[in-house]
């Protein structure tokens, strides 16, 4: 049976009036944002960028790709620019133009991990960022001292699951940054704290704010508030009560950090609030917001996911307890029932990072539905519920227990009411938050031909073995090893599996963990760009001497940027089969080691120890 959905036919002459911006209180003129890739850009991952208002207020967020109409009034905008690894926008345009050709403007991050640049609407004079930080930013100071293991460390600073800036240890910088409550997030790859290294913010004129330290263990976290907010409530472990203790009692926020932990049946009110601070689904025909056009991966009839972005959101977290066949509905219940076009997508919850993978247009859902009628509910059903539409139903999930899932609730009618979420397949849901492993990280690295895939976990309990799962699309799981666990423990432990000769181009891995009582964790999904040129990279640490050791059919050029992502050392190297890179005369640290050969390029990350 064939099912047309009517709104198709609106959704390009309306799509504009209901993609607001939060808190409007001016008149704003319609602009297009494009974030354009420049042909195939396996780096595209590592980009996220803010945009942020005279006043601080934060008005758009996304990854690369991203096509969206938004609505400014005239005013001085700053853009946030970030980039996870270290090497800067390559193949990367930011670009915003009004409709009439009058206003034209952009912009991409030369190099390094985080830059800002400003432009203007209207008659807004913003003069040029020469000094200081623009308007609706502050000024802060970074400074974090090497410890004793100073290869051990490294951090995060991110904001509503966006990642603002990172680095290792040894690091004095100098950032640019709006209001908001802001994560400080700590790591050690020994699992024994930092060791006498300590962190401290400090404002623009010297006075000392935050500090502090991983006092031990692997993994730590620490809240700031810039702009006098409260931040009492804020967890990166899932935000709305995702951190810890029961669910079904809050509130769901309209974003991605502040998602409601629900249980079954779980209730819950819409009305037109908005995207909130962020927001965090890119354009519809991305990889977090898929456009199917009648044809999901799933099966079914459905066209895509939120098609018309994220409308007046409510983003609500769940645990499944055991294993079987997920199903639900929103608003079947005659109680709560469907009262406007109920849009919604799924996606895996991975942690701290999911946000910002999400935002950051890496992370594929694996369920949505964009309605195609306005009652009988929608969710995840075979058979059909009575008095249901098979276009608002996609078909049902298989899950494992402790598989943790993070939806997008978008109300697209502007409808306010009262929304019953009811799980009713085999698979039930967990009303607390007790997991067995925490992932410290995961990790997939080249090494020659083949694929090294580690993981560190930080506290074990009733852990089992865990199943290392392979993907060429991110949305169908093969299982290619298994590995024993350490049962119940406080220690933090390193893992890995090599994965033997996997063909050129991208992969996807991550880790699914069993307990003892059969339920199981997924880690966060990692991807690898295998080259078709083999080599190997060592000793690593070094003490001042590196081997590049492959076969290559042309000359390689290499790039070397320090902590900062400042480039330090750039050269060519002739075609042989063993180069030695001399590193004596650099700083005891971590370098970003980038390899060029045949227009294709790896990242590996070098540990300086010394010098012989």
């Amino acid at each position: 049976m064939f099912y047309i959905n009517l709104r198709f036919v609106l959704v390009l002459t309306i799509l504009a009036s209901f993609l607001r911006p939060h808190a409007l209180t001016a008149q704003c003129t319609m602009y297009t944002i494009d974030v354009v890739l420049d042909g195939a850009c396996p780096q595209a991952s590592e980009i996220t960028w803010i945009l942020v208002g005279s006043d601080g207020t934060l008005w758009y967020s996304g990854g690369a790709p991203f096509t969206q109409v938004v609505c400014l009034p005239e005013d001085c905008y700053t853009l946030q620019m970030l980039d996870t690894g270290g090497d800067g926008w390559e193949c990367v345009d930011w670009i915003i133009e009004d409709f009439i050709g009058d206003f034209a403007w952009d912009t991409n991050l030369e190099f390094g991990t985080y830059g800002i640049d400003q432009f203007g609407t209207g008659n807004a004079d913003c003069g040029v960022i020469s000094a200081g930080c623009p308007p609706g930013t502050s000024e802060f100071n970074l400074q974090l001292d090497n410890g004793d293991n100073p290869s051990e460390i490294s951090w995060t600073l991110s904001l509503g699951g966006v990642v603002v800036q990172s680095g290792f240890s040894d690091a004095n910088i100098d950032l640019c940054l709006g209001n908001g409550c802001f994560t400080f997030e700590m790591f050690d790859s020994g699992g024994n704290g930092w060791e006498d290294a300590f962190y401290q913010f400090d404002d623009e004129f010297g006075s000392q704010l935050y500090s502090g330290t991983l006092i031990s263990g692997a993994y730590d976290f620490a809240v700031f508030n810039v702009g006098n907010l409260d931040c009492t409530n804020v967890d990166p472990g899932g935000g709305g009560g995702g951190g810890g203790g029961g669910c079904g009692t809050a509130v769901p926020g309209s974003d991605c950090s502040a998602a409601a932990c629900v249980c079954d049946p779980y209730s819950f009110s819409i009305s037109p609030s908005g995207f909130g601070t962020f927001n965090e689904v890119p354009s519809p025909g991305s990889t977090s917001n898929p456009n199917y056009g009648g044809s999901p991966p799933w099966g079914g009839t459905d066209s895509g996911c939120l098609l018309a972005g994220e409308l007046n959101s409510s983003w609500l977290f769940f645990t499944a307890a055991t294993s079987g066949t997920l199903q639900f509905s929103f608003g079947q219940n005659s109680n709560g029932g469907q009262i406007g076009f109920y849009d919604w997508a799924m996606w895996p919850y991975n942690g701290v990072s999911t946000c910002g993978e999400i935002s950051g247009n890496s992370l594929p859902p694996v369920r949505c539905v964009w309605n195609a009628t306005t009652s009988g509910g929608t969710g995840l059903a075979n058979p059909i519920p009575s008095g249901g539409n098979a276009g608002n139903y996609g078909p049902p999930l298989n899950v494992f227990a402790g598989e943790q899932f993070i939806i997008c609730f978008s109300n697209w009618s502007y409808a306010t009411g009262n929304v019953v979420l009811d799980f009713f397949g085999s698979a039930s849901i967990e009303c607390s938050m007790i997991l067995p492993v925490n992932f410290v990280e995961v990790r997939a690295n080249q090494q020659l031909d083949n694929v090294v895939v580690s993981w560190i976990t930080a506290g074990e309990t009733n852990n089992d073995f865990f199943i290392v799962q392979h993907s060429l699309d991110g949305y169908h799981w093969t299982d290619i090893a298994e590995v024993d666990g350490h049962g119940t423990s406080a220690l933090t432990w390193n893992y890995s599996f090599l994965h033997i000769h996997p063909a050129p181009g991208l992969h996807y891995y991550r880790i699914r963990q069993i307990d003892f009582n059969g339920m199981s964790k997924i880690s966060p999904m990692v991807d690898i760009w295998i080259n078709e040129q083999s080599f190997a990279i060592y000793p690593n640490p070094t003490f001042g001497r590196l081997f590049i050791e492959g076969f290559f059919h042309k000359e390689i050029s290499i790039e070397l940027l320090d902590a900062s992502g400042r480039l330090v050392d750039k050269r060519n190297l002739a075609q042989t089969a063993l180069h030695e890179i001399e590193l004596s005369s650099f700083q005891t640290g971590i370098y970003m080691l980038i390899i060029t050969c045949d227009n294709k390029r790896v990242w590996s990350r070098i540990v300086l120890d010394g010098v012989e």
